[in-house]
């Protein structure tokens, strides 16, 4: 790119799923017909999370609480760019997870049509620089874990985190309340984790959480030996190939859970800029 240019300026930004650094770069921006000329973003040169390798990314362009978006060399983020241009509708943007593995960022409005119920507005707790929210009660099949409205907690809504987290103490007691058996044994239904969180007017609701939310289920792959062979097959009956009978052994999957919930310390942000010259 002709307007490409590169600071000198290095960046490192830490997410609940990991790492990414790079160096702060300048370049014109196009959003919906919108360009935004000397835009600046991260560029990615190193990524220290499996999660965060696996996706296509290039680039951090931000769309932390604006205290903290503007972290970097006191840089504008593009989301906040586009807002201070008067670009937007409205000065809101909306993530979509759908079914798939294409996620979607909606910016200047949200598409209700891609919502799975009404929405509920929550109001967000400046502090620390997170998206932050007022959790009431964490509780696990109606048995209460974390939190009391009498002492809430704080909970970041981070896009950059895959998967749950939790203080350690709390992480450990979600972990085994919630019973997940390496095997994938069930026993009975799977509880549920209800979040009350402090909705807008002093209201509250709960978000639910089922277990394809928090449970991570892979394939643990075993070799078996060969094992003898137990005699022709009888008549007229159709088999497949042994591959343990012809001396070959083979691999087995089977397979394995575990909790997706991790311990973090959130004393201090899940995506905190740290820019150095």
């Amino acid at each position: 790119s002709s307007t490409y240019r590169r600071e000198p300026l290095t960046a490192s930004v830490r997410f609940g799923s990991g790492e990414v650094s790079g160096v702060l770069a300048r370049d014109a921006v196009e959003v919906a017909g919108v360009t935004l000329a000397r835009q600046a973003f991260v560029e990615v040169l190193a990524v220290d999370a499996d999660e965060l390798a696996m996706s296509p990314a290039f680039g951090v362009l931000g769309l932390g609480y604006p205290p903290n978006g503007r972290a970097i060399a006191n840089t504008t983020p593009v989301f906040d760019a586009l807002a201070d241009a008067a670009a937007l509708r409205e000065a809101t943007f909306a993530l979509w997870g759908g079914s798939t593995n294409r996620p979607m960022l909606h910016i200047g409005g949200v598409d209700a049509r891609r919502a799975a119920s009404p929405f509920r507005w929550v109001p967000v707790v400046p502090r620390g620089g997170w998206w932050s929210v007022e959790l009431l009660r964490v509780a696990v099949g109606g048995v209460p874990i974390a939190c009391t409205p009498a002492a809430p907690c704080l909970a970041a809504v981070d896009s950059g985190t895959a998967f749950l987290t939790a203080p350690p103490r709390a992480a450990a007691a979600l972990t085994a309340a919630l019973g997940v058996r390496p095997d994938c044994a069930e026993r009975g239904a799977p509880p549920e984790i209800a979040l009350t969180l402090r909705g807008a007017g002093g209201s509250t609701f709960e978000l639910v959480l089922g277990a394809e939310v928090y449970v991570r289920r892979e394939n643990e792959y075993a070799y078996e030996p060969p094992q003898p062979d137990s005699g022709p097959p009888a008549d007229g009956a159709l088999v497949e190939p042994n591959l343990e009978a012809l001396g070959l052994g083979g691999f087995v999957a089977r397979p394995r859970c575990s909790v997706a919930i991790g311990a973090l310390d959130v004393r201090a942000p899940p995506a905190t800029p740290d820019a150095s010259g």
